[in-house]
């Protein structure tokens, strides 16, 4: 609407507000018609979409439903099926079990037997050990004997040598009768007490070495009183 034309409106750039007012007021009554069935159809819209909303969450609580009493329908026939297969698996792992201890016993068994068999050959190792240390032993004790047996006989023969006279030796060979009647011209001499053959030699006036040589005798020679020597040539 030009309202430049209008001679009311001439000191006016925009139509005044009042104006506009009553031209919104002054709407056709087929516009408001329109208006009214588009309001009613939007809340006619509004309406099947509310139902739409509940009895499609009706359904779906029933399809869950049909779809648990299924799913459980079929859980009742699982178990059967599992404690089968659970039946067999435990038989099978008894099995297993049973072989296995039998495995171990008999190796355990023959492990046992073996060792058995090793302390009875110890066994008797030791006691053929134990007869050897004890025949050892008694040998032992039976050579001790002996040897102290044999040198009690040594301590007795040299007692029995220190106080025999020690011109008495084993008889020589039978000499020619001139020998014998040469020892029989030569001068004995009994053996004294304090007497030494150095002073023997010096109280016959012979000499020490031609003594001990006619008495058969030598420096480290012992005499005892009663002992008889030669002490002439």
């Amino acid at each position: 609407m030009d309202y430049g034309n209008d001679s009311r409106y001439e000191g006016y750039e925009e139509a005044p507000e009042s104006l506009l007012h009553q031209q919104r007021k002054r709407l056709p009554a087929g516009r408001k018609l329109v208006l009214i069935l588009l309001a009613g159809g939007g809340a006619a819209i509004f309406l099947i979409l509310l139902i739409s909303f509940f009895t499609g969450g009706t359904d779906q609580r029933q399809a869950q439903t049909s779809r648990k009493s299924i799913n459980l329908g079929s859980a009742e026939q699982l178990p059967k099926a599992d404690d089968s297969s659970g039946n067999l698996r435990l038989q099978a792992s008894l099995a297993d079990l049973q072989s296995r201890v039998t495995a171990n016993h008999d190796q355990v068994m023959g492990g046992v037997q073996q060792i058995q068999e090793q302390l009875e050959a110890q066994t008797e190792t030791f006691q053929s050990l134990t007869k050897q240390i004890e025949a050892l032993s008694k040998r032992a004790k039976e050579l001790e004997s002996e040897m102290q047996a044999s040198v009690q006989a040594i301590q007795e023969t040299r007692r029995a040598a220190g106080s025999s006279p020690a011109a008495s030796k084993p008889e020589p060979s039978p000499e020619p009768a001139e020998k014998k009647s040469e020892a029989a011209d030569r001068k004995q001499y009994t053996v004294q007490d304090n007497d030494t053959l150095y002073s023997i030699a010096r109280n016959h006036d012979i000499e020490l070495e031609t003594l001990l040589e006619i008495n058969g005798l030598d420096e480290n020679s012992v005499i005892h009183p009663g002992d008889k020597l030669t002490v002439s040539p």
